[in-house]
């Protein structure tokens, strides 16, 4: 569950927070008959009626109670960045890029088709440091464009982590320019990782993945 706090507290101090939780949970029991039709009715974009009830409810109401403390800024803890020669290649080789899928919209010339990629994914496996990154894409020209990830501009991962980030290609593209998409590039970014109270150091490095678009021959093309 994410809870949000109703207010901002801008001024150092701790704070007292009450919050209270009420739900119901209800358990039927159906038999096969009840569950094939209940099935069905999903099926067909029905609803169970107003006047089921379930076999067994449960009102649930409980109080929390915490305290959110507001640090002074001379007092406030921040994030690390490490780096050195050892770590960046152990982190470099933690991540690699998978060939881009092109599924883009096409934009056609005489003999050829041009196939923007839609996206790639970029596994990672083993983070020998916690990562924290702001994505973006570098253009020729050197303007930078952020560049939706599954987290949208920005990617945090632990130490110890694998898993798989998924780069949008479609943001800010332009199908039918020609030439190179540029570089996605992934730089570190401490306030994302300032989030996460359990990471108290990030990988003080980037990573530039080249991308190229994709070409195809024409259908029925001559050669």
């Amino acid at each position: 569950m994410n809870l949000r706090v109703p207010r901002v507290y801008r001024e150092a101090g701790t704070y007292p927070v009450e919050i209270r939780l009420q739900y119901a949970l209800g358990i039927e029991r159906a038999g096969r008959l009840r569950s094939l039709l209940d099935s069905l009715l999903r099926r067909m974009g029905g609803t169970v009626g107003p006047g089921w009830q379930p076999a067994r409810s449960y009102d649930c109401d409980f109080t929390v109670r915490t305290e959110i403390v507001v640090a002074a800024p001379e007092e406030a803890e921040t994030v690390e960045l490490v780096s050195n020669p050892d770590l960046d290649r152990a982190v470099r080789k933690a991540f690699r890029m998978d060939n881009p899928d092109p599924n883009g919209a096409p934009a056609t010339s005489a003999l050829q088709q041009q196939i923007i990629p839609s996206g790639f994914h970029i596994p990672y496996q083993d983070l020998p440091i916690a990562v924290s990154f702001r994505c973006v894409r570098r253009l020729p020209d050197g303007r930078e464009i952020p560049v939706p990830t599954w987290q949208p501009e920005q990617f945090r991962a632990p130490a110890g982590s694998s898993g798989l980030l998924f780069v949008d290609l479609q943001a800010g593209s332009r199908p039918g320019a020609g030439g190179a998409l540029g570089t996605i590039v992934l730089k570190p970014d401490p306030e994302l990782a300032y989030q996460d109270p359990t990471i108290k150091a990030i990988w003080n490095g980037s990573l530039e993945f080249p991308v190229q678009p994709a070409v195809a021959p024409k259908p029925n093309a001559a050669p």
